[in-house]
């Protein structure tokens, strides 16, 4: 069955439904339906720039953005030297990171390599469940594409 064929079916059943209790039955089956096609349309691993735009991904930062933190790292009397290059390795691990939508939060491989907005790099099974830090629709973690 087509994703066109399995979605007329649904909505078909639903229009002729009239309890609303039906009706939200038929609603969770397209969200079922809609997060297995995902599954499917999304490959992780090789995601590229024009995709991740599609599905709602946002870049965390720009290039001149990070140069402009490092320098500020490096410029800080407050800031003691021996932890300046463990910052400074946070904010590079950020380069080209896209966040990623709340929306996909179920369908995050576990095994996923992600990092936090604040450059720590971990598996998705070790952030999902303890970060539910939600900004703008996005997670407060993501991806790293290539360019």
């Amino acid at each position: 069955m087509t994703c066109n064929q399995a979605m007329g079916r649904i909505i078909s059943t639903m229009n002729k439904s009239t309890s609303d209790e039906n009706k939200l039955e038929f609603i969770k089956q397209i969200i079922e339906f809609f997060e297995e096609a995902l599954k499917e349309a999304i490959d992780w691993n090789t995601l590229i720039q024009e995709d991740a735009e599609m599905f709602g991904f946002i870049p965390w930062t720009d290039d001149e953005d990070i140069e402009e933190e490092i320098k500020n790292i490096n410029d800080s009397d407050k800031i003691e030297n021996d932890l300046k290059p463990i910052q400074i390795e946070n904010i590079e691990n950020t380069r080209n990171l896209w966040l990623i939508p709340q929306y996909l939060i179920n369908l995050i491989p576990p095994e996923l390599d992600v990092v936090t907005i604040n450059g720590r790099k971990d598996k998705a099974k070790n952030v999902v469940d303890q970060n539910d830090d939600e900004r703008f629709g996005v997670l407060c973690y993501g991806i790293i594409l290539d360019k």
